[in-house]
């Protein structure tokens, strides 16, 4: 059962009232009514606003309940989705649960949408069925058989490719943005994201002209790549409840100038416009702005896949004893990067993980490296000479593919290798060899 089943259950057993009314009252409602622990508590708190969840609960347009909303959200800090499924319990007060297909896909002549299995009259839009116009504003319910289905997620593709659209708005009862669903609008430049959203998904910005991005405080999850490619993306904002931001999530924004979080985040924090871990043990993501030397923390143990990709203006980076991995790539077209020091605590590097810094000419591998990826030094065209002396095996990975002015390689005798893993000018030399 469904929160919004849930309140329909208790409004119907004791009226709207129940919820700026009498406190104990409330809380006996809520005893063994399906809720969670924490929900309970939550809405404990937002209830004793009665006055304010009153006008809230008693306004039945949408439009003009939402500056209510965000005022309750301000006064008590907690997390309003629960109101906003209270109202939706309201809205359908006395219907009866609809049968229909739940595979269901139907339109409204503008929109595809299919009903949500599981969540009693949601739907999710599909797609446009014809063309839509520059501003695009996701309707919050769509009408099936006489009953309003409110809208909830977006589905994957449903807008990719899209060039016309500049302008998009997504009402508040939207909880999830697919994979790609705004894929390639690269005319697309203002994305409101609203105060219900928890997911957006892999690729469903990436390509875009957004400018910034704030993440409400309902958002928790940011898919792979969701806003790689953005050109024009200059900041963003993590709220206290983001919990996930996957992979190459920010990379390839060449306007990026850093990230702010909340304080009250307690997996991520930034510092110089850099995203950490909050312990800083993690580098997540460079801006793509910044330039010249980096002092990476000695507390950091690990630089994410993608934290330094495309810092074109990064001309060298201090590393430190505690670094352990050095993931996928973490450096990739950091082409004005001269050379680094790589620490001997360094265990593992990842695929294409220094792909294209053309700018290097010598590289140390340290003896403690286990595991290099596939690609790590490919293109970087300006490596004369390399000294890997561990056993991470080099056979079949293409580690140095491109690297046309190595002429040297110097590695452990015995290693896992073939005379094709290195470039043909390049002679082999083993660790003991003077």
């Amino acid at each position: 059962m469904d929160r919004t089943e849930i309140f329909h259950n208790i409004i119907e057993d004791r009226g709207p009232e129940v919820f700026y009314g009498w406190g104990r009252k409330l809380r006996q409602a809520l005893e063994g009514s399906g809720l969670s622990d924490d929900e309970q508590v939550v809405l404990t708190v937002l209830c004793a606003e009665k006055k304010l969840v009153k006008r809230i609960l008693s306004e039945s347009d949408d439009v003009s309940v939402k500056p209510l909303i965000e005022e309750l959200s301000r006064t008590t800090g907690a997390d309003v989705s629960l109101i906003y499924d209270i109202r939706q319990a309201l809205f359908h007060y006395g219907e009866s649960p609809v049968a229909m297909d739940e595979g269901g896909e139907f339109s409204d002549g503008r929109f595809r949408y299919r009903v949500v299995s599981g969540r009693r009259l949601c739907a999710e839009l599909l797609g446009p069925v014809g063309n839509v116009g520059s501003e695009l504003r996701i309707p919050e319910h769509v009408s099936m058989n006489g009953k309003e289905h409110r809208v909830i997620s977006i589905g994957p593709e449903a807008f990719m490719g899209n060039t016309v659209i500049t302008l998009l708005e997504i009402p508040h009862w939207v909880e999830a943005i697919g994979d790609r669903a705004f894929k390639g609008c690269t005319s697309l430049s203002k994305a409101d994201l609203n105060n219900l959203l928890r997911d957006v998904g892999a690729e469903a910005f990436s390509g875009t002209a957004v400018s910034e991005v704030v993440m409400q405080e309902s958002l928790s999850r940011v898919g792979d790549n969701a806003f790689r490619g953005c050109s024009s993306l200059r900041k963003v904002v993590l709220s206290k409840k983001v919990k996930s931001i996957g992979d190459g999530a920010f990379s390839d924004c060449p306007a990026l100038e850093g990230f702010e979080v909340s304080d009250k985040n307690g997996l991520y924090s930034s510092e110089n416009g850099i995203l950490y871990s909050r312990n800083k043990a993690k580098v997540y993501r460079v801006p793509a702005t910044v330039s010249g030397d980096v002092d990476v923390p000695r507390s950091v143990t690990s630089i994410e896949p993608g934290a330094f990709e495309g810092c074109s203006g990064i001309t060298s980076v201090n590393l430190h004893a505690n670094l352990i991995d050095i993931g996928k790539n973490s450096f990739k077209d950091c082409v004005s990067l001269k050379s680094i020091d790589i620490p001997k605590s360094v265990e593992t590097i990842g695929d294409s993980a220094f792909e294209n810094c053309v700018s290097f000419t010598a590289l140390n591998v340290p003896v403690t490296v286990k595991k290099v990826g596939r690609h790590a030094f490919k293109g970087c065209k300006g490596i004369v000479t390399v000294n890997m002396p561990g056993n991470a095996p080099l056979r079949g990975l293409a580690i140095f593919d491109g690297c046309t002015s190595m002429t040297r390689i110097t590695v452990r005798k015995g290693v896992d290798m073939d005379k094709k893993d290195v470039p043909v000018n390049a002679k082999v030399k083993f660790a003991h060899e003077q």
